[in-house]
């Protein structure tokens, strides 16, 4: 598929993906991240046990790493890495799958499956920087393309429908105002099935 045909470009991007984390400035919020992932992987439960200001998620999903020895700032910095080059990847696959129509010639094709990526690389908005921390966008990036890979698939079942659901849950999970997010993948599922 399109990850065999391209290994060296996307092993750059992951190595891009991984020098832009690790050098990222340090941002005071990442700590709060790392330390309730920190909490977590050792037993603690989330408001009960330590402060946690977020939805209960993220320290979870973290805290899986931290339980498997992460426990540095780089270390959680190369996972978050990790988080932005697979939706990157993901929504290079999206395009694939959903522009791979015989009336796209092969290079306007390679081109707008490359433009996501590398205009997210290169920009220079707050959610690009905040992606490449240890907080929670990276990981609420993934969630969003994740649930966006399984809605736009052509043959759409109520199995697509729940893992998208379940995606969208996750997003609520890690902050409580992605309820709205939640809410339209619900809907969409809902057109996906009965109107498509």
């Amino acid at each position: 598929s399109i990850l065999i045909k391209n290994k060296s470009l996307f092993l750059s991007l992951f190595v891009l993906c991984a020098l832009l984390s690790i050098l990222a400035e340090t941002n005071g919020d990442e700590m709060i991240y790392v330390s309730a992932a920190t909490f977590a992987a050792k037993g603690l439960l989330v408001y009960k046990d330590f402060p946690y200001h977020q939805g209960p998620a993220l320290p979870y999903i973290y805290g899986i790493f931290a339980y498997l020895g992460v426990y540095e700032l780089w270390h959680f910095r190369l996972v978050t890495s990790g988080f932005l080059f697979l939706s990157i990847v993901i929504s290079i696959i999206i395009l694939n799958n959903r522009f791979s129509c015989e009336e796209m010639k092969g290079r306007d094709k390679k081109y707008l499956l490359y433009i996501i990526p590398v205009f997210y690389i290169l920009s220079i908005n707050c959610m690009a920087m905040s992606t490449r921390l240890s907080t929670k966008e990276a990981v609420t990036f993934l969630m969003t393309v994740s649930s966006l890979y399984f809605l736009t698939k052509r043959k759409f079942s109520v199995f697509d429908g729940l893992i998208s659901i379940m995606f969208g849950a996750l997003l609520f999970g890690i902050k409580l105002t992605y309820l709205t997010t939640l809410s339209c993948v619900f809907v969409l599922c809902i057109i996906r099935l009965f109107v498509d």
